[in-house]
């Protein structure tokens, strides 16, 4: 965009009368339209041509009497850049009013912009370029035929170059221009190949800059932008349109700061002490706060050594209650294993007990006998007891049958007992309603003995089964039950 604008201003400055005097002409509306059809590249390409001639002319050298060859410009175009030099005055001014125009009817932008207060090269007049010498003639090869045509544009000229992608994007495009360039009969009379007649005193005839505007319009070709270019002319305007804004803030800013520069002052002034004084305050704020953390930090490093004791401390208590289950499991398997013993004790002393109280029964009455069988049923009761605590823990050791095999015996030896008392005269009268309930009792004894011979073959199978460990405190409860009916047959 920086290239239009310089352009732009070139134009106006070397245009200013040009385009006072300028009076309306529509034999020029041809040549405008065809500019206007022109693609953002295009036109960017004919202007810049344009402003390097009327670079060219104002520098007003004999010895560049036309544009220099650029190498990175197609052959085709560095002819017609050197026909300009044809041109005159007159339809010089005509083709650069155009792309004025051409340019303000692209960038609106460009009418407000405020003119630089000075910018090399840009105030051009008539008087600087009247004495141009008169236009060269071209020969075929687009060579004047006295001087030779430098190898590159000399850098007197100031001209700002074209980036190369606008010259040169593709290979297609420049051979197309190129191709266009060729059509540019109605400026010179190109000879033909074999022709090489110099024609250095002959001023070209141009019937109308019509005919020049179309001859350029068919340079450039009719090709539109491809996507790539049309964004960056997007670009290129709202970079200027920012520009623009820039500028208008700048001149907002530099207006309003000479009216109201020392109010402005001495209010910043006061809002920067006002600031410094937020700023001892919060100074002062962030001392009493890192204070409170180095006092949080002190404390929380005191909780952590206390929690990092109590850990320790805990898993010490750990350690030692871990020991002290291992010791009870095994203070308790002893004491099992006592009271085990202990009951074995106590079942063989009532065995001998009641041997004992056997042979004596011919001698006892019914009061002795009730004695015998309470005594007798308390000792039942915990051995059930017993028998039945340990189907609950799922003991499948020798336990289970120990405890089976004291229940058989106390009830046998009760049974024997009981039976040898009906067997007396005081224990005719008995007779009729003990007798089922000792055969009861005794069905109930030999459940409970099969019983303890299968848990003695396969105890783990058999207390594994639900069904099987129901059926042994069924057949517990029907021993307590008939202990208790024959207790209450003595009554």
């Amino acid at each position: 965009m920086d290239v239009a604008i310089t352009q732009y201003e070139a134009l106006k400055s070397f245009l200013e009368t040009h385009l006072t005097n300028e009076n309306s002409d529509n034999s020029r509306v041809g040549a405008k339209e065809k500019l206007n059809k022109l693609t953002q590249v295009q036109f960017y390409e004919l202007s810049t041509d344009v402003y390097d001639e009327l670079t060219r002319r104002v520098m007003n050298s004999n010895e560049v009497p036309f544009l220099a060859v650029r190498d990175e410009f197609h052959p085709k175009r560095n002819q017609a850049r050197q026909k300009l030099a044809t041109l005159p005055m007159t339809r010089f001014k005509d083709l650069a009013a155009d792309i004025f125009y051409e340019l303000e009817r692209r960038h609106p932008e460009l009418k407000d912009m405020k003119k630089p207060t000075s910018r090399p090269g840009a105030s051009f007049t008539d008087n600087s370029i009247e004495n141009n010498p008169k236009p060269y003639a071209i020969n075929g090869n687009g060579i004047h035929s006295n001087i030779p045509i430098p190898d590159s544009m000399p850098p007197e000229y100031g001209v700002q170059k074209v980036p190369r992608s606008r010259s040169q994007s593709s290979a297609s495009s420049s051979s197309d221009i190129g191709n266009h360039y060729m059509s540019m009969g109605s400026v010179t009379s190109i000879s033909s190949k074999g022709t090489r007649d110099t024609v250095n005193s002959q001023k070209v005839n141009f019937e109308s800059l019509d005919n020049l505007m179309a001859d350029l319009g068919d340079i450039i070709g009719h090709k539109k932008m491809n996507s790539v270019e049309r964004l960056k002319s997007d670009y290129e305007l709202q970079l200027l349109a920012l520009k623009k804004r820039v500028n208008e803030l700048e001149s907002e800013l530099m207006g309003s700061g000479n009216s109201n520069g020392n109010s402005r002052v001495n209010s910043l002034e006061n809002q920067l002490e006002e600031l410094r004084k937020i700023n001892e305050q919060q100074k002062q704020e962030i001392i009493r706060l890192e204070e409170e953390r180095q006092q949080q930090l002190e404390i929380t490093n005191d909780v952590k050594k206390e929690a990092t004791s109590l850990i320790e401390e805990i898993k010490i208590l750990s350690i030692k209650n871990e020991e002290l289950s291992s010791e009870k499991e095994s203070l308790t398997r002893t004491i099992d294993e006592w009271k085990s013993k202990y009951e074995k004790a106590m079942a063989e002393m009532k065995s001998l007990n009641e041997t004992s109280f056997h042979k004596e029964v011919n001698h006892i009455d019914v009061s002795m006998l009730k004695d015998y069988l309470e005594h007798q049923t308390e000792s039942i009761v915990q051995a059930i007891q017993t028998l039945l605590s340990s189907i609950r823990n799922g003991s499948y050791s020798n336990e289970l049958p120990e405890n089976i095999t004291n229940i058989v015996t106390i009830v046998v030896s009760v049974i024997s007992t009981c039976q040898d008392f009906l067997e007396t005269s005081p224990g005719a009268l008995y007779r009729s309603r003990g007798d089922p309930i000792l055969k009861d009792l005794e069905n109930g004894v030999n459940k409970l003995g099969e019983m303890r011979e299968t848990i003695t073959n396969d105890g783990e199978n058999f207390m594994s089964n639900r069904a099987s460990k129901q059926r042994l405190a069924s057949a517990s409860f029907d021993v307590a039950k008939f202990t208790k009916e024959l207790v209450g047959l003595f009554e």
